[in-house]
């Protein structure tokens, strides 16, 4: 069932990417010198490049903890502290850039 899901989800983007494409350089061809007319395309390829990101992401290997932990020589506690406190300085720098963006439109 999951490799069905899967052949869809693939299928379902490289269509959209197909479809993506050819509709931007359809847009520009018919109207070269309108701004919006590129805008249209520049959305549209921007559009490919989710659609190409997504298929690319269903196909990376899944690599389990464990498999990481005995690559690094670390014990679990060791392996989920280190992971949370990552994510915490992820979510740390994200709540910072945020803060930095709204002071910026204000």
């Amino acid at each position: 069932m999951i490799q069905v899901l899967t052949f869809l989800t693939t299928l379902i983007n490289l269509v959209g990417l197909a479809i993506c494409l050819c509709l931007g350089f359809y847009v520009v061809t018919r109207t070269l010198r309108s701004r919006v007319s590129w805008l249209a395309a520049f959305l549209l390829w921007s559009m490919t490049g989710f659609y190409l990101h997504n298929t690319m992401a269903i196909h990376v290997p899944v690599e389990l903890n464990r498999d990481i932990m005995s690559k690094l020589y670390v014990g679990e506690g060791t392996f989920n502290r280190t992971r949370r406190r990552a994510t915490r300085a992820m979510a740390r720098a994200m709540q910072e850039m945020e803060q930095e963006a709204q002071k910026m439109a204000a």
